[in-house]
């Protein structure tokens, strides 16, 4: 499926990731303009090139500002645009399942599972221009790092190893408080759910305070889940 939608956007994510590239071009430019502005036009003590490159400079500086937003753009259109087709899809696929699987499963379980799941994926489409931009990024510093003083180079990057664990065990623990918050606001879907679609019993039987106290318990289910995840992070 994530195929199929990469198949469909393809112009897209691949205008956002080239536009990514650019910035990070543009970017990675202004140290070395800056260096050579210092040496050859204020240690150097020639007016023309400071000015000649502090104009590259600002021209950089406009470039950067500028595909920044054009990749932005392009990044969250691409999100939206597969999360639209994929509400779709999922709506007509629900529609031709078997009464069966609807009567084993809960509205509001159907609802918040497609909602936190189409979530997800427009997140994926959208962090591929930044996730191509960021990896370009660390290739582009760490040559000029290492072209630049490779023992300092060295030292500055000894902290990836530490980064990817601590990376892997944060993952780790805020998966399941996610998924538990998933869960929460499951039950809370499907108890408004009920309540809406049977307000005429519930009227009828008098359990106005009954449906209300379920109600405030599973809402302080979903507060203390998401309290929890955000303590993880």
């Amino acid at each position: 499926m994530l195929g199929r939608c990469l198949r469909e956007q393809w112009w897209r994510v691949g205008a956002g990731a080239a536009i990514g590239v650019v910035w990070i071009s543009a970017a990675a430019s202004v140290p070395k303009l800056v260096e050579l502005a210092i040496d050859q036009g204020i240690r150097g003590g020639d007016t023309a090139a400071l000015w000649r490159w502090s104009a590259l400079i600002f021209v950089a500086g406009v470039f950067t500002g500028v595909f920044t937003g054009a990749r932005h753009w392009f990044a969250r259109t691409t999100g939206r645009r597969v999360e639209v087709s994929l509400r779709d899809r999922l709506f007509a696929h629900l529609q031709r399942l078997h009464a069966a699987f609807h009567d084993g499963r809960s509205t509001g379980e159907l609802v918040s599972r497609a909602n936190a799941d189409l979530r997800e994926i427009d997140g994926f489409f959208d962090g591929i221009p930044s996730a191509v931009a960021a990896l370009l990024s660390a290739v582009v510093v760490t040559a000029i790092l290492f072209a630049t003083n490779a023992a300092l180079a060295a030292l500055a990057l000894t902290f990836l190893p530490f980064l990817v664990v601590l990376t892997a065990l944060f993952s780790r623990r805020l998966h399941p408080a996610v998924l538990g918050v998933q869960k929460r606001l499951a039950a809370l879907s499907e108890v408004v759910e009920e309540s809406v679609s049977g307000v005429r019993v519930i009227k009828g039987l008098g359990a106005e305070r009954q449906r209300a106290a379920r109600l405030r318990r599973t809402a302080d289910d979903v507060y203390e889940e998401s309290l929890r995840a955000a303590r993880v992070r």
